[in-house]
This record gives structure tokens, C-alpha cells and sequence, in this order.
């Protein structure tokens, strides 16, 4: 935390965060210790969140001096967009109706923090999608494209996906390639495969980039690469948006690599969606 904080000029400002249940033994020397830890160093905040204790955890944290019962988020931070974790139905739907703008449903493949109850991710995701009215993001288990894939024919927008992008580190542009090790593509017909492997290595002779699958969308930009881009100024449509792209970041100078993605159950989903041969001619003159 110490090096985040001399890398930016920006208020810093942590929040930690001690879920408690029937906790009175150990809450002062918890809090004492983080107090402890970080007092003179940053500027902090420490939230206890109490899960109705019977005992007097709730007394002694007010003792330290927690000032707020509880906080409503939606009159005191308007301006956010609230993803609240949620392992049930019932928590979803509570979660809903106090405001939450995005449910993330987490499974027992969260690590079981979150979920006390042994249902997998798979299970649990699909119920809430069927029980809530609010956008629903998966979480738990969620790690590749396949995975991913899974979750949108679930009904979730999206995925929460942590340790995957740890080769972020070692790149500002990771690609998720169908044409390295491990990596793949299954149920394509001819003419598909011929286009996706045509345009990419037409545009690796063209452009001198060293990238074996410029037109997959599955990246992970680092945040300063999108903030160096001008996203204005970019003219490409359709997969010509990706390879302009990647021209465009390894040309400021960016470090760009490739990690495996199989589109196996993504295919299966989209089996009958066909591309039109028009954006396809207009991909390749776009290189130019």
C-alpha cells in the first residue's frame, strides 16, 4: 500500500473493512492493531460490519468510536455504483429492494466467505438472475473463457474475475489468443476460420506486430493505456477496431502478450449467429 500511495498525487484513502459475529473477546485488539498499523501513514477509515451479534461486540465498537449504526449508501455516496455480494436468493433480494445497483452472485467457489451454504456458483447464478430485476454479475469459479461464456448464457452481464488477470503484471495489453498453447476454437465452419486466421496474419504483415490473434476481443487493458489512447480518433468498426487498437497501443510504446482463451462454450452459444461477409472485405481495406 505503501508504493501505491507514492505512485499517485490523488487522495488515498483506505477503508477496512472487520465483518464481526458475536466478537467481543477480540474486536478492540482487532481494531487496535489496524489502528496501530496504519495511524500516521495513511488516511483511513474502519468500517465494522455486524452481522446482529447477541453480544456487546456492537457496544465496544461504539466505544472505539464507530459514530454510524449502519449508513445509507444511496443518500451519502449518490454518485456510486453499488455491487453488493450476495450467496442467495433471499440476500438478492433483500439487496435489491435497499438499492443496489448490481448483485454479484457468489457461489461456494468464492472461497466461502461469502456463501455458508454448500451451493456451487453454477446453481446459485441462475436463480437470482430469475428472482431479481436489477443486472446480475457472477462471481466465484468464474476464471476463463469458457467459464465466462457459461455465466452469460446463466443471464449474467458479466463476471467478477480476479487472479486471472495477474499477467497484467508482466503487460499493459493481455489478449486472450484462440491460436497459442492451450488455447482454441471448436465448431467453426471453414470460411470462419479462413477469415479469423487470414485477417490476423494480413494485418501481422502489414502492421509488423507480433501478435498471433489480433481480432479477439477477450483483453485486459491496464488503465493508463486507455487513458493514452484517443479513443476519438480511432475510425475502425467491427475487428478492425481490435487490430487498430493494438497498433495504436504498441506503437505509444505499451508491452503487449497473449494468454490462452477457448471459445468452445461461447461457439455453442452463438452456433447460429453468422457474420456478414460486407464488415468482413471493410475489416481488411481498414488496415490501410
Amino acid at each position: 500500500m505503501l508504493e501505491i500511495n507514492e505512485l499517485t498525487q490523488k487522495h488515498f484513502d483506505i477503508a477496512i473493512v472487520i465483518p464481526t459475529l458475536n466478537e467481543e473477546a477480540g474486536i478492540a485488539a482487532t481494531i487496535n492493531s489496524v489502528q496501530d498499523a496504519l495511524e500516521g501513514k495513511f488516511s483511513y477509515h474502519v468500517v465494522v460490519v455486524d452481522g446482529a451479534s447477541s453480544d456487546k461486540t456492537v457496544e465496544i465498537a461504539k466505544s472505539l468510536g464507530a459514530k454510524k449504526p449502519r449508513i445509507a449508501i444511496k443518500e451519502e455516496l449518490p454518485n456510486i455504483n453499488w455491487c453488493h455480494v450476495c450467496p442467495n436468493v433471499r440476500g438478492s433480494k433483500r439487496a435489491e429492494k435497499a438499492g443496489v445497483d448490481i448483485i454479484i452472485a457468489s457461489g461456494r467457489e468464492g472461497g466461502a466467505h461469502c456463501a455458508w451454504r454448500d451451493v456451487s456458483s453454477m446453481v446459485l447464478l441462475p436463480e437470482v438472475v430469475k428472482n431479481v430485476n436489477i443486472p446480475v454479475v457472477g462471481a466465484g469459479g468464474f476464471s476463463d473463457g469458457a467459464s465466462l461464456a457459461a455465466a452469460l448464457a446463466l443471464g449474467a452481464i458479466g463476471v467478477q474475475m480476479g487472479t486471472r488477470f495477474i499477467a497484467t503484471k508482466e503487460a499493459d495489453l493481455i489478449i486472450g489468443s484462440r491460436y497459442i498453447n492451450k488455447g482454441g476454437i471448436k465448431n467453426w465452419g471453414f470460411y470462419r476460420k479462413i477469415t479469423s486466421r487470414g485477417g490476423t496474419f494480413y494485418a501481422k504483415s502489414i502492421l509488423d506486430l507480433k501478435i498471433n490473434d489480433l481480432t479477439s476481443g477477450y483483453r485486459c487493458y491496464k488503465r493508463q493505456v486507455l487513458e493514452t489512447l484517443n479513443l476519438s480518433k480511432i475510425r475502425s468498426e467491427g475487428y478492425s477496431f481490435q487490430i487498430e487498437t493494438a497498433y495504436k497501443i504498441k506503437q505509444a510504446g505499451f508491452k503487449i502478450k497473449s494468454c490462452q482463451h477457448s471459445l468452445k462454450l461461447l461457439n455453442m452459444i452463438l452456433i447460429d449467429c453468422h457474420h456478414l461477409r460486407y464488415p468482413i472485405y471493410q475489416n481488411y481495406f481498414a488496415v490501410f
